[in-house]
């Protein structure tokens, strides 16, 4: 069909290059414009000139934040919606239980079908226009990465990137605007415990016009891991985040992280807060950009649509079906109507509805991907809960598939017009493991998804997974070991680690069972110490110090059985009290007590 694209990043671009609205009243006579930028799209009443010095910001934006973090990562397709006047934005962006959609004028994010849609008007204050991106895309886009950042986090890359300042030399980060500097110099009443756990106010603090000792250190943090790493950040943000998906971030962790000969995290910060590092600038020529870039009108009909997905994003749906029906006056077999039309069901929480037009869709397109996707997910999660979270993916008890055979033809659709999409072999692993009978063909059929990227780790360890249950423990234990070792596998990774550690404190528990049971004590000691230094088992800690301590309970039984034999009743009561003492649980608790009362008696009757 003309105009529309085959799709196949994983946040599912379903051309919202289709989806605008209507302006009503004195906005309808306002002359529209799009400006396609590729991985974004704008769609303005402002000036040419207003338009394309946003869709420099947003490109700066997002290439500062690959430069940093994300590397080649593929990026959901956004819509920017730009407002020459404020007041029409408010008519349409605000919320309807969104207290932020108020207070913050300036933008507003929604997620559609996993995508952003941003709503922004008067652009010129850009620390604004930064500081609302920021605050709202920064974390579902680090969330690419595999994990989702805790506050802290969030507000220390938010607040690098929400410094953004374009100049002639590139993209200047690290500007402290707020008095950040000075702050860090003031004694925090605040641990380090309570900063990572989340216990402080943190999370809207880029919003903020002053600061705060906590909001300094988020900003300190984010300058020393993104600015201050000799062109390393990416590597060192992998390096958090591989901490953060199996263990709370501590003051030794995150001080090793940014510095790892160096001093403890306090003194690097006091450190930093009394020197003066330049700014780290990242090249940015705009006429790389500019050059595919060209403006066209946008349609009526386009602008309705826009609007109604707006209001469905803001929860005002019985809004946005007014438009809606005024499109399908005109245009009633539009695809991108037929889109707005499922966002519209999943709104009003008609999961089937929806399901039965991204059907519809993909019979209709076959060479878009998109519908079948969304079709496939709204299969594997019927509530429609949990679509804007990759969380799920990784669950493999969250799925409620009704029909596992339709939604994997589905996957197979998906693939077999775009063989190298990721996201649906990691979905079709997820339902394989999870069905009651499994075959040798699933194995060589999620091949080809396996890559050591997060959906290709997701791959990997749903293979591992029904090898386990073929019984092909070696090769699964394999594949469980290579995302241990992945920086790229995040939560596949602490699942394999987890596994491995289970199947590795099975195997040690037979094997000092049956050691303890031939009295080989001084073997049985050296297998649990080379296990607690064992980063793989060391979550199981607690079990190897349950065999030390049933060998220490042995040694000591074994003591106090020799003074019986030797007769030398004298040191039996004693050490049997202590016993009773040290371990009050053991087994072997009746059998001491006897010989202490036993030698008692002895010595009584001795005299």
């Amino acid at each position: 069909m003309t105009g529309m694209r085959i799709v196949h990043p994983c946040f599912l671009r379903l051309g919202y290059g289709f989806c605008m609205c209507l302006l009503i009243g004195s906005v309808s006579a306002r002359e529209w414009r799009q400006l396609d930028a590729g991985d974004f799209i704008i769609y303005s009443d402002a000036s040419n000139a207003k338009i394309e010095d946003l869709a420099l910001d947003y490109s700066a934006y997002i290439l500062t934040l690959r430069t940093l973090i994300l590397e080649k990562q593929d990026l959901p397709h956004v819509t920017l919606v730009l407002f020459d006047r404020p007041k029409d934005m408010a008519h349409y962006a605000e919320a309807a239980d969104n207290k932020w959609s108020r207070k913050i004028p300036i933008g507003t994010v929604y997620q559609v079908d996993r995508q952003p849609l941003v709503a922004l008007a008067d652009v010129r204050k850009k620390e604004e226009l930064f500081q609302a991106l920021t605050g709202f895309q920064t974390g579902p886009l680090i969330a690419l990465t595999g994990f989702s950042p805790p506050p802290w986090l969030h507000q220390a890359v938010g607040s690098i990137l929400a410094s953004m300042e374009r100049t002639n030399q590139g993209v200047q980060l690290g500007v402290d605007r707020r008095g950040y500097r000075e702050e860090l110099q003031q004694p925090s009443s605040n641990s380090w415990e309570r900063f990572f756990t989340g216990k402080c106010d943190l999370y809207f603090g880029v919003f903020s016009n002053s600061s705060n000792p906590e909001q300094a250190r988020a900003w300190a943090l984010g300058q020393l891991l993104l600015l201050n790493s000799k062109g390393q950040s990416v590597e060192r943000f992998k390096d958090l985040a591989g901490h953060l998906t199996h263990e709370v971030m501590t003051e030794s962790a995150m001080g090793k992280i940014l510095d790892p000969h160096g001093e403890t995290l306090d003194m690097q910060i006091a450190q930093f807060a009394q020197r003066n590092p330049a700014a780290r600038t990242i090249p940015f020529d705009p006429n790389d950009f500019r050059q595919s870039w060209s403006f066209q009108p946008v349609e009526p009909w386009k602008l309705k649509l826009v609007y109604a997905e707006m209001l469905i994003a803001g929860k005002r749906a019985d809004e946005a079906r007014v438009l809606l029906d005024e499109v399908k006056a005109q245009n009633p077999n539009r695809p991108d109507l037929m889109v707005a039309e499922a966002h519209y069901e999943l709104a009003m929480g008609n999961i089937q509805a929806a399901i039965a037009l991204y059907d519809a869709l993909a019979s209709a397109y076959p060479g878009n991907i998109a519908f079948g996707l969304m079709s496939a997910l709204l299969d594997i999660d019927p509530q429609g809960t949990r679509l804007n979270s990759r969380f799920f993916l990784n669950n493999e008890s969250y799925v409620e598939t009704r029909n596992p055979t339709n939604t994997v033809r589905k996957l197979r659709s998906v693939i077999k017009i775009d063989p190298g999409f990721k996201l649906a072999y990691v979905l079709l692993g997820r339902i394989f493991q999870s069905l009651p009978v499994i075959d040798e063909s699933m194995i060589g059929e999620l091949g080809p998804g396996i890559a050591n990227t997060y959906y290709g780790s997701g791959t990997r360890f749903y293979r591992a997974k029904l090898l386990d249950r073929m019984g092909r423990h070696d090769e699964a234990n394999e594949d469980y070991r290579v995302l241990s070792a992945s920086s790229n596998a995040y939560h596949f990774g602490q699942k394999s680690r987890l596994h491995l550690a289970n199947a590795k404190v099975s195997s040690d528990a037979r094997t000092l069972n049956e050691l303890l049971n031939s009295n080989r004590d001084v073997e049985a000691t050296a297998l649990i110490n080379q296990a607690l230094t064992d980063p793989i088992t060391k979550i199981h800690t607690a079990q190897y110090q349950r065999f030390l301590t049933v060998i220490e309970e042995r040694q000591a039984w074994r003591e106090i059985s020799r003074l019986m034999t030797n007769q030398q009743w004298s040191e039996v009561p004693a050490k049997a009290d202590a016993f009773c003492k040290t371990y009050p649980r053991s087994n072997l608790r009746r059998g001491v007590e006897k010989m202490g009362e036993s030698a008692q008696r002895m010595l009584n009757d001795s005299h």
